[in-house]
């Protein structure tokens, strides 16, 4: 869902995501949910589980990408071969680099000397992390020698953590690991299509979707064939007076949206404009739990801690005209305000909008 939203919004400058529990399909997600996002300076994924697909799939996207300054891939385990496709990406792009990390990542000696010259012609660059990886002794001191020839010394960082060069067990290991990988996406790909050969029915008689079958498992097809009556459907599925429940309907109906499909996208406006009618006019509807709830799902918020690196405000803005005893929802605008707590109001804050629906 986070990487619909990323995809949506398409004027991010700055990402941080540290410490999320991202798997290598959460990342490829994003990877390509970032390529629309062409303004994008800083990307921080640290201490996430890229492993070498999701490595991959993320130096695919920074191809698009020309304004990125600071990346930060430490402790990800992009390993080896993402990190020699990190440095495909280098050596042809990403001009205005300042900070590359890739600490921690299971990096062996010719694949950190691959990195180290990518970064040769980075004027602006202000350090390079490859501390903690397994380059050995000599790995060490030969990447040393790469930066000095590069009169680039002074911008490597630290390398007193380095692992050792691998043993040939460890070697095994990884591949073992990436064979996991192979096998537990063939298990999903098999319990999908074992899933719909139980649940679906033959062509002859296809089976109606309802809304509740819709927000259990949401396609643009299945949005589409609850007809000219969904709106109506999907307002009397939802709880309106459950904003937790409210925040999970208004995320899958979005999750749908399709810029280039002018069919789904304005069945989309139009079915979260329908819910989020009903919610905003009814009295009793928790506006501030429902925005919880909903930067909660994203993964924006932690429900856990109470020391963010983010504090979040949020505006609402609903116009309502009174016709009589009917109110007609002209505009609800639903603002993100990241304001970071370290560079003060003036300095730090970021405003993205979410999502405008027009009634």
């Amino acid at each position: 869902i986070f990487g619909h939203l990323v995809l949506l919004i398409g004027s991010l400058e700055e990402v941080h995501m540290p410490q999320n529990g991202i798997n290598y399909q959460g990342v490829t997600a994003l990877a390509t949910a970032m390529q629309h996002n062409p303004q994008l300076r800083v990307l921080n994924l640290n201490d996430n589980t890229f492993t070498k697909r999701g490595a991959i799939a993320m130096a695919q996207a920074l191809k698009h990408l020309r304004n990125v300054q600071v990346i930060n891939f430490g402790d990800c385990l992009v390993r080896s071969e993402g990190a020699s496709a990190i440095s495909e990406t280098l050596t042809e792009g990403l001009p205005i680099l300042k900070e590359l990390n890739l600490s921690f990542g299971e990096i062996t000696k010719d694949a950190a000397l691959e990195v180290a010259r990518s970064v040769q012609h980075k004027d602006q660059l202000e350090k390079l992390d490859l501390n903690g990886n397994s380059l050995g002794e000599d790995g060490c001191e030969n990447l040393r020698e790469v930066m000095e020839n590069m009169n680039m010394a002074d911008k490597l960082g630290s390398l007193s953590d380095d692992e050792g060069e691998p043993e040939e067990d460890e070697d095994e290991e990884e591949d073992d690991d990436d064979d996991y990988e192979d096998v537990e996406e063939e298990e999903e790909e098999e319990g999908e299509k074992s899933e719909l050969n139980q649940f679906s029915t033959p062509p002859s008689a296809p089976r109606t979707p309802d809304a509740s079958t819709f927000l259990s498992f949401p396609s643009p097809d299945k949005l589409l064939r609850l007809g000219a009556k969904r709106s109506f459907l999907l307002q009397q599925q939802v709880d309106v007076l459950d904003a937790s429940k409210t925040a999970e309907a208004f995320l899958k109906i979005s999750s749908v949206y399709k810029e280039d499909d002018a069919e789904v996208k304005a069945a989309v406006l139009e079915s979260i404009d329908a819910v989020l009618s009903k919610a905003f006019l009814t009295p009793s509807f928790q506006g501030l739990s429902f925005m919880s709830s909903m930067l909660v799902m994203l993964g924006l918020l932690k429900v856990q801690t109470f020391s963010l690196v983010y504090f979040f405000r949020f505006t609402w803005k609903c116009h309502v005209t009174k016709i009589g005893h009917e109110c007609d929802l002209m505009l609800i605008s639903t603002q993100l305000l990241l304001l970071n707590p370290d560079c003060g109001a003036d300095l730090g804050l970021h405003q993205h909008y979410i999502i405008t629906t027009l009634h």
